[in-house]
């Protein structure tokens, strides 16, 4: 069976690119992908996997906790870069915007670790 931390091989790039996005111009497009990336190609994948093995996202406290805080500032990131795409007015300003991304990043790498934890788990 696939090693769960197979999921997040390309989470650090998908963040990197939100970061990109984040300077505005023409990097937003790529923000607004990785964003949609870390949604779909990692989160989603995530729990799909965790699925296959029979564990559901409330199995273990701590990753319902870290998965449950990083909707907020993605969705608030999403939001951040449709509406500077548009020439709207942003719901937050530039340093909240690095921040959830500070946020997202660093909540991602903590994701990792515990899946890391349960694949040797898992595999023992």
């Amino acid at each position: 069976m696939d090693k769960l931390t197979e999921v997040f091989s390309q989470a650090h790039y998908f963040v990197e690119k939100i970061y990109d996005g984040l300077k505005g111009g023409d990097k937003i497009t790529i923000g607004k992908i990785g964003i949609q990336m870390i949604k779909k190609e990692i989160l989603g994948k995530f729990a799909s996997k965790l699925k296959e093995r029979g564990i559901e996202l409330e199995t273990y406290d701590s990753i319902k906790y870290i998965y449950d805080l990083l909707g907020y500032p993605i969705d608030g990131l999403n939001t951040y870069l449709n509406r500077l795409e548009n020439n709207k007015k942003t719901n937050i300003d530039v340093q909240t915007a690095y921040i959830f991304w500070f946020f997202i990043r660093e909540h991602i790498k903590e994701l990792e670790q515990i899946v890391k934890d349960i694949d040797v788990e898992y595999a023992s």
